[in-house]
This record gives structure tokens, sequence and C-alpha cells, in this order.
């Protein structure tokens, strides 16, 4: 199941393809979970991918962001919230977080299971801001041995909030092409919260 690297391309593509019907589902309960990382996927008896730890996660009611001032509660000591190799660039802007911020976690998650990097060089980050400083500043570069169907997929998710791709225009993409539902044996990823 795994390279040398990381996961080879049918189970990356299984993955990324099962990480996306969970962020339809949970856009679907208007919910971003603003914590998505490997860390925060298991694979369940059914062999179905779980998005686990919903403790940051908020609920939008009727808008498409949430700025920093609504979520207050959730902040601990007023700091941004979330592993700073997978928050997207415009969080550390301006601090909202909205569908598409999930979606570039997402990007991250398979890059880094792929080869266990980032598309930028993280070799000198010091801290949350030298992040920033370098995913803002530096275009996302292709991974090595990174599939070209799979990075041109990621590119779509790697642009601006505005022009980002969503999940559901992801599910589409011919990558997934022979990959349905049914791929996950008549389940829906299991989206409950584990704490």
């Amino acid at each position: 199941m795994t390279s040398k690297l990381g996961f080879d391309r049918a189970a990356l593509r299984f993955l990324f393809f099962n990480m996306l019907i969970i962020l339809c589902n949970l856009k679907k309960a208007r919910v971003v979970h603003r914590g998505i990382k490997p860390e925060n996927l298991c694979i369940n008896e059914n062999v179905n991918l779980v998005l686990v730890d919903f403790e940051i996660a908020v609920q939008l009611l009727q808008t498409e962001t949430i700025a920093r001032e609504d979520i207050k509660d959730i902040l601990c000591d007023d700091q941004l919230t979330g592993t700073s190799l997978y928050i997207p660039p415009e969080t550390f802007h301006n601090l909202e977080y909205s569908f598409a911020s999930d979606m570039w976690a997402v990007a991250n998650v398979v890059c880094d299971l792929h080869s266990h990097v980032l598309p930028w060089n993280m070799d000198e980050i010091i801290g949350g801001t030298e992040v920033f400083r370098i995913i803002t500043c530096n275009e996302a570069t292709k991974p090595p041995n990174m599939d070209d169907a799979i990075w041109g997929l990621l590119q779509w998710i790697y642009k601006p909030r505005e022009q980002r791709i969503t999940c559901e225009e992801a599910l589409v993409d011919s990558l997934f092409r022979g990959l349905s539902e049914s791929a996950l044996f008549g389940f829906q990823p299991d989206t409950q919260v584990i704490r």
C-alpha cells in the first residue's frame, strides 16, 4: 500500500476521493473542520475513512466564512487555531475560515501522505509566521514523484480562496473516473464527532 516515499497512486487516489466526500458531507452540514491533518484521519472497521477531532470545528449558519471575532470562545489565548502547516494563507492574512480553507488542508494532507513533504521549501521554518511567509510568497511546487493527474488537481486547490476548486468540483475530476460511492462498499464516509 505504501511506496518508499508514502502512499502509492491507487491508495492516494482512493484516500483523496474519500476526503473529498467527507468535505462535501461537512459542507452540506455547513461545518468547517479547521483541523484537517493526517493525525485526524482514521480508517474504521468497514475500511471507510473517518475524520476525527472536531474540537475546533464550527458550523456556519448564514455565511460562507467565519471571522475571528465570531469564534473567540474557541480560540486559545486569542491565537490562530489549527496546525500551521495545514492552515491556508488567507487564514494567516485575515483570520477567516471557510469551506475553501478545509480544501487547502486536504491538499496538504495529500502531499504529506504521498511524499511526507509539502509543496514549499520548509527547511528553515521557525514558527507560524515563517510558514505564512513561505506559503504566501512562493508558488507550490510539485513534490518528488507526485503523480501528474493528482498534482494537476492539487494545483486547482492551491489557488487563492476565491479561485479555489470546491469539493464538489474536485469529485468530478477525471482523476476519480471509475471511483464512485460504490467504491466505499455502499457506505458514506463516517463524519461522526470523535474527541
